[in-house]
């Protein structure tokens, strides 16, 4: 089992740096806004928009919490959307600014829905669920690797981001996670060759364990 186990992930680390360079590029959220075609897939991207609010997160807490979970409940990791200055809901956000002056003068049916984004951000930078904003935050840059060809959100993480973003196409949506490296191919290879000598090294054992017994 240890043996399959860390064969998968070195696979898996293979999978994800095959397409990597050993410095991330540096791109610019309009333009993966237009296009997610990517020569890296090692990132870095400049200046966002956090939409925090929007942020799903697993978390642990007493069995007996289900509803409501204690703002100190701690926090494994998190997703949150980023969208840029171009964006067409920033863009409506701004003209509302212009209209009603702040933020709060802004009446709730005039805010618009976010329907698309094109990046979303795995972090684990949220150690509980209190340390989540609450508010959109201008951000300088996130770096990461994009994961999506190992690593895809499962059903209740999806259904979370559905019901936020009820018109978003989770195919064109990259998943970077923050802070990520790709592994070297000696790593990745030296991963999957450890797995598969603990696997040749479990059937001998028990093949041997098999004859003494009989």
């Amino acid at each position: 089992v240890a043996g399959g186990v860390l064969g998968y992930i070195g696979y898996e680390e293979y999978t994800v740096s095959s397409k990597t360079g050993a410095t991330p590029m540096e791109v610019e959220l309009a333009d993966l806004e237009k296009s997610t075609q990517l020569e890296n897939n090692f990132v870095r991207i400049g200046k966002h928009w956090s939409l925090y609010p929007a942020t799903i997160y697993e978390y642990e807490t007493d069995s007996h919490v289900t509803r409501n979970p204690p703002s100190n409940s701690k926090v494994n990791h998190a997703y949150y959307p980023i969208i840029s200055n171009s964006h067409p809901i920033f863009l409506k956000i701004q003209q509302l600014f212009v209209r009603y002056g702040n933020e709060a003068n802004i009446p709730d049916d005039q805010w618009p829905d976010i329907n698309q984004f094109t990046v979303l951000v795995k972090t684990n930078k949220f150690k509980t669920i209190g340390s989540i904003p609450d508010d959109w935050v201008e951000s300088d840059l996130v770096q990461g690797l994009v994961i999506n060809r190992i690593e895809n959100l499962d059903s209740e993480e999806k259904n979370l981001i559905r019901q936020n973003f009820p018109q978003i196409d989770m195919e064109q949506v990259l998943i970077v996670e923050q802070d990520r490296e790709p592994s070297s191919r000696s790593k990745s290879w030296g991963m999957m060759g450890g797995g598969g000598i603990l696997i040749l090294l479990g059937v001998f054992l028990f093949f041997k364990k098999k004859a003494q017994t009989e």
